[in-house]
């Protein structure tokens, strides 16, 4: 009965030439947070006394460098033709992870400002509170950018997840989603 939190990030780079395709930061970065983050909440799950109010869920897509198509398809599955899935069941919000490794600035891109009182906007300020006590160096920002529906192509993971109405959000250091650091030769 308790509401789940999805933690994703997608797995795969782009480059014009496959071999220059490092991915490191975008978005190796973001798999490598998402498995210590497993690791870390098994261990409080693990006890009755330190398990959370919330469900996790992990999820490693492909497709990310085309328009998450990995994601598209798995939200379809899971919402039009499974009739038993964690998605038909209260999802709190969706955690993205995309380049997150360098710079000294977290942004929280989100589709819709969210509303307070609510888990995804309760878990934004607890961020901002840990990483201005424990990282006073590190500048935390919220960008708020619609969905463009007349556009073919998402800019973040979280907005497919918000055209099926499901709360999102990605954690990036880059604050710009066509920035270079996302997919080009410098991406070591």
């Amino acid at each position: 009965d308790a509401p789940t939190i999805v933690i994703t990030a997608h797995y795969d780079s782009y480059g014009l030439a496959p071999w220059l395709s490092y991915g490191a930061d975008s978005n190796g970065s973001g798999v490598t947070i998402l498995l210590e983050l497993a690791r870390l909440f098994q261990k409080l799950y693990s006890s009755s006394s330190t398990r959370p109010q919330y469900n996790l869920m992990f999820s490693l897509t492909g497709g990310g460098k085309y328009n998450f198509l990995g994601t598209k398809r798995w939200i379809e599955e899971n919402l039009d033709h499974a009739e038993s899935s964690l998605l038909h069941d209260s999802v709190a919000f969706v955690l993205c992870l995309d380049t997150v490794a360098k710079g000294d600035e977290l942004y929280v891109h989100v589709s819709r400002l969210p509303k307070p009182d609510t888990p995804l906007h309760s878990f934004i300020q607890q961020l901002e509170e840990v990483v201005s006590f424990r990282f006073p160096w590190v500048k935390v920002g919220l960008v708020h950018k619609k969905i463009n529906l007349v556009e073919s192509t998402v800019a973040w993971e979280h907005e497919r997840y918000s055209l099926r109405r499901i709360l999102g959000f990605t954690l990036s250091h880059v604050e710009d989603p066509k920035s270079e650091l996302r997919g080009s030769i410098l991406d070591t």
